[in-house]
């Protein structure tokens, strides 16, 4: 196993993908370890030298005990580079990942190619953080398992009871507790907000418009407050990349391979979803109608849209999305029986 050495506590690297592509780091969720990012893997490493992380306190890496500081996990990825022999890289993180990535951008810029900050925050409430350490201390992992989970992913899609789902679980339950809470306090601590407006590295911000743990207000505001930087907004929770793997991994891609078509492919994209989600919430079908077959006509996967359906009416009063639900599958059923070769 590759570990690399940092401020007395190993830390685990797995690489995977082309090692003659470019080198893409990537660092995961608060409670997570490297294999969160397994449904976009295959994509990504069709095109990249992949070196996950685990950040400390997590996974295979070193727990000490103790608070954590946002500039001790910054070196740590850092000194995975080096060990990794890569001196500039592209970089992803999610979560507590995109604000090591913030770091990055403020104090190591010459080491960046582009960054993909994604589901995260550059500001936080400590009284949050100081309630989690708190109730860590007191139950063990166990005592927000299931509060987390319903975090990380939406109802719709922890009803799928996927590999993937109970995977992450697994791994946030088998944490040291002090190796988590020594996260929570580098979160709670933390002092990265300052440097985004002087950032220069080309960025680009993703959100999940049901993410409640780092909100998608909070992904604009960093997107606005970065000059330059770009914005997908997708409709998930927390894990963006697992409820949605086919557009996460190809937005990144393009953005991180620098394909100049992605800025207008991916403002298209959002304000088409949330055209439909607006439609769905003033309960008008005929703009739903003509907002998704559009939308089918140019790509807009069927999966993808039903998710959304579900998600606008988990609010709603019960029964009030049924009959957009039956319109999207009628316009599905149309338009693959236009598009089916005769």
């Amino acid at each position: 196993m590759p570990f690399a050495i940092n401020d007395g506590a190993r830390i685990y690297w797995r690489e995977d993908g082309r090692p003659d592509a470019p080198p893409l780091l990537m660092v995961g969720s608060l409670g997570s370890d490297h294999s969160m990012w397994n449904p976009v893997m295959p994509a990504l490493a069709e095109r990249f030298r992949v070196i996950r992380v685990d950040k400390r306190g997590h996974g295979a890496s070193d727990a000490p005990q103790g608070d954590y500081a946002m500039s001790q996990l910054g070196s740590d990825l850092l000194a995975v580079a080096d060990a990794a022999g890569v001196q500039r890289f592209r970089y992803m993180g999610l979560s507590i990942g995109g604000m090591v990535g913030m770091w990055l951008l403020g104090n190591a810029p010459d080491r960046l190619e582009r960054v993909v900050l994604t589901n995260t925050s550059a500001r936080v409430d400590p009284n949050t953080f100081s309630d989690r350490i708190a109730a860590v201390r007191a139950g063990g992992m166990a005592s927000i398992a299931d509060t987390v989970m319903g975090r990380f992913f939406t109802p719709a899609y922890a009803k799928l009871r996927t590999v993937h789902h109970e995977t992450v679980r697994q791994v946030l339950l088998a944490l040291q507790p002090h190796g988590y809470i020594g996260c929570c306090t580098a979160i709670r601590d933390m002092r990265i907000a300052e440097a985004l407006p002087r950032v220069s590295t080309p960025t680009l911000v993703v959100a999940g418009t049901y993410d409640v743990s780092t909100s998608a207000e909070q992904g604009r505001w960093i997107a606005q407050t970065i000059p330059g930087a770009q914005y997908l907004e997708l409709p998930t929770a927390h894990f963006s990349p697992s409820e949605q793997p086919g557009r996460f991994a190809d937005a990144a891609v393009r953005f991180l391979l620098d394909d100049a078509s992605v800025e207008a492919a991916l403002d298209a994209s959002t304000l088409r979803l949330a055209a439909i989600a607006q439609a769905i919430a003033l309960s008008d079908p005929e703009s739903f109608a003509r907002l998704v077959a559009e939308g089918f006509r140019q790509g807009l996967d069927a999966g993808e849209l039903q998710a959304l359906i579900a998600h606008s009416g988990s609010a709603a009063r019960p029964g009030k999305t049924d009959a957009f639900v039956r319109l999207a599958t009628e316009l599905q059923a149309a338009h693959e029986s236009a598009t089916r070769p005769s």
